[in-house]
């Protein structure tokens, strides 16, 4: 059973410590504070490594990686195989869908910089969110130094993907996050939403303190191969090939098949101040309403049935909104509060909404509107009395009628009666 708590506190925190000291809030899984000096991460004959017990992959010496100057070095001087990946130690609580981690959420935050403080062209190291098998169940984020710039990117399959599909007819998707100097730090930070359900775990990105990036995690890829519910617990760096496919017929041309770049041995990326914690996320309180419908002139419609009564389940959807975004759903005129929903990847929403209670009988605006995006979208709705699909209006002309219709059964009744006597 999982039990909410705030989205900012947290439950578990695992903190990688280079050359500095813990100072994220709640108690600590396993805290490790690496060297300062130059020794390398792999003296001849270790087998673990100078790192704290919980890391993996220790004894790789072919690898160009090293603690230097208080931070985790690596390049991609030479390729890491498959499941070579240097992995942190895994937090004490996984974080999944619902039955499968034991939170929904994994945060992990790090900083990058070059270790020759300039670009060094073709360097490329990815940082993947994942339980140790290098599965990448979070996604990843490839870091690639290009025409002197830092790109920050990603990639993932196609959604639309059938879920039958072999895995040599994958096709795939990548984004470019960000374009940013090469020569400065900068941080990272990834949140992972797990949501229950099929295909709809969500990964946000921050650079520098900006979302720069909302998409899927790879997700689709383990429903693909029949193994979906996969935890994430840990962060893990690795210098390889992630795509088994062509390229530049499969997609992903410059993330998902980097080559190696001997140039960048004894240099490559630093990466310090590295944090990651897994928490429960608890749904979005009540916002504060506006008193009217956001624009008279909506961005688009809502597709939602014409009237419906109280407490009736309606379905409701729309499109042109960011992808992945919340959308925030109002009912006016005077402002009830909807709901939230998640556009897909898309940008589209579809939601089952239940009309509220205490919308009287009449004319109403739905209106959902994206809480990043700020793009809206409304529908004319119509409330009726339960049962009977007639308005205030139909139903107040329809006692008239009657009233009437009984008063004229009465005249034409007293006339016929008179008519009766006077015969007699």
């Amino acid at each position: 059973m999982r039990i909410p708590i705030a989205a900012g506190a947290l439950l578990v925190t695992g903190s990688l410590l280079i050359g500095g000291s813990a100072s994220a809030a709640g108690p600590a899984v396993t805290d490790i504070t690496l060297p300062l000096s130059n020794t390398a991460l792999y003296p001849t004959g270790s087998t673990t490594g100078i790192l704290d017990p919980g890391w993996t992959n220790l004894n790789k010496p072919s690898r160009d990686a090293a603690i230097t100057g208080g931070a985790l070095r690596i390049s991609n001087k030479s390729l890491f195989t498959f499941g070579s990946q240097l992995s942190t130690p895994a937090l004490g609580q996984t974080a999944g869908e619902d039955g499968k981690g034991d939170v929904n959420t994994f945060d992990a935050t790090f900083t990058v910089a070059s270790a020759t403080d300039a670009a060094q062209n073709g360097l490329n190291v990815e940082v993947a969110f994942d339980n140790g098998g290098m599965g990448r169940q979070g996604g990843l984020v490839s870091l690639l130094h290009k025409d002197g710039a830092l790109l920050i990117g990603t990639f993932h399959i196609d959604p639309t993907v059938p879920l039958d599909t072999p895995n040599t007819a994958f096709e795939w998707q990548e984004h470019t996050i960000a374009s940013v100097p090469a020569d400065v730090a900068h941080t990272i930070r990834t949140v992972i939403r797990f949501e229950d359900g099929t295909l709809n775990d969500v990964v946000d990105v921050y650079v520098d303190g900006t979302l720069a990036y909302t998409g899927p995690t790879w997700e689709h890829l383990f429903w693909v191969k029949s193994q979906a519910g996969s935890q994430v617990d840990r962060l893990s760096f690795s210098a390889g090939k992630s795509i088994n496919t062509d390229p530049a017929t499969h997609g992903a041309p410059t993330f998902g098949n980097v080559p190696a770049a001997p140039a960048t041995n004894g240099a490559g990326f630093l990466f310090s101040d590295v944090s990651y914690r897994s928490y429960e996320r608890v749904v979005p309180a009540e916002p504060t309403l506006p008193p009217a419908p956001s624009t008279p002139t909506p961005d688009t419609g809502l597709g939602a049935p014409a009237s419906g009564a109280p407490e009736q389940a309606i379905t409701v959807t729309g499109e042109g909104f960011d992808a992945y975004e919340t959308v925030q759903l109002t009912w006016f005129s005077t402002p009830v509060f909807g709901g939230w929903v998640q556009a897909d990847a898309w940008g589209r929403v579809s939601a089952t909404v239940t009309v509220p209670a205490s919308l009287p009988v009449g004319a109403h605006t739905l209106q959902a509107q994206g809480v990043r995006s700020g793009r809206v979208a409304t529908t004319a709705f119509t409330v009726v009395l339960p049962h009977t699909g007639a308005s205030a209006e139909s139903t107040l002309a329809l006692s008239l009628g009657g009233v009437l219709l009984l008063t004229g059964g009465a005249i034409v009744g007293a006339r016929a009666l008179r008519r009766r006597r006077a015969a007699a």
